[in-house]
Formats: C-alpha cells, sequence, structure tokens
C-alpha cells in the first residue's frame, strides 16, 4: 500500500515538472531555477521528516537523522539546480521513485514483530 501525503505530492511534482520544463527548453532556466531549487530543498526538509515516522532508528536519532539528508541534500539541490539537463533530470526521476518506495510503500510487519501486537496497531487504526 501507498501512503504518500499530498504536500508531498505537491511540492515533489510541481518542482519534476519544472525542472523537466527547463531540462528539455520548453521554460527559461534563468526564470525558473529558483523556484525549482526551492522546491527541492523542500523536499529534502520532507524526506528528513518522512524518514523520522519511517524508521525508528530515525526516531531514535533525529539530530542525526537530520544531518545524514541536510549535509548531502542541499548541495545535491545545488548541483541538480546549477547544472539541470536531460540526464540530471532523469536522475531526479530515479531517485524521487527511490526515494517514494523507501518512505512511502508500506510494507507488512517485521519477521520479529509480534503477531499480537499487528493486530492491536490494525484495531486502533480502525477505531480512530
Amino acid at each position: 500500500m501507498v501512503s504518500i501525503c499530498p504536500a508531498c505530492v505537491i511540492v515533489s511534482g510541481t518542482w519534476l515538472v519544472l525542472s523537466g520544463a527547463v531540462a528539455f527548453d520548453f521554460l527559461p532556466a534563468d526564470t525558473w531555477i529558483l523556484p525549482v531549487a526551492i522546491l527541492m530543498g523542500g523536499t529534502v526538509v520532507g524526506l528528513a521528516w518522512q524518514a523520522e515516522k519511517t524508521y525508528e532508528w530515525s526516531q531514535r536519532h533525529p539530530i542525526f537523522n537530520k544531518v545524514l539528508f541536510f549535509l548531502p541534500g542541499f548541495p545535491a539541490v545545488y548541483v541538480f539546480a546549477a547544472n539541470l539537463n536531460r540526464t540530471l533530470f532523469a536522475l531526479e526521476v530515479v531517485l524521487m521513485l527511490l526515494f517514494g518506495y523507501l518512505f512511502f510503500v508500506k510494507r507488512g510487519p517485521s519477521p520479529g514483530q509480534n503477531p499480537q501486537t499487528a493486530k492491536l496497531e490494525e484495531k486502533l487504526k480502525k477505531c480512530c
């Protein structure tokens, strides 16, 4: 099951469409690269936030989690925005699909999880 927040879809979808339009020369880069870069930065922040919701390790180490995302993420946004071309656009699409799978596709309970815990969690989800 896939569960993606609407804000994530709107922000990521907007910069993907805009960067594709810039890369394929439908929009002028000098006008649109700043909005693309700002929205890409928002995606980096959103992925760090989503990691804290998705992975237990990130919940236990929230500062280190942010450092792991922000330290490479913001320079990557700069490189992608400053050198936007068709190849980098294709890489952006692949990376977004990968991050989408890692952070938004719900997986079943882990093998070590207690079945009773999973049943209680399901009841709580249905309850409220």
